[in-house]
């Protein structure tokens, strides 16, 4: 459990140097992990709201971001 413990606050501490765009890249890869789709989509229900929060962002910077990595 130490380990993973110590894995959290190294992501935390990774993500919190990183600029908006590079956490939401960060979080969606991290987010992979819950299974993709055949069209290769991620298959998560998350609304662009939660999305922001996780990131630490508003919601309207999520909407554009994902808009420029679609």
């Amino acid at each position: 459990m130490i380990l993973v413990l110590s894995q959290s606050y190294d992501l935390s501490t990774d993500i919190a140097q990183k600029t908006v765009r590079e956490r939401l890249a960060v979080i969606l890869v991290h987010l992979e992990d819950a299974g993709l789709s055949e069209e290769g989509t991620l298959k998560i229900t998350l609304t662009r709201e939660e999305l922001a929060n996780m990131v630490g962002t508003v919601t309207e910077s999520v909407i554009r971001l994902l808009s420029e990595f679609k």
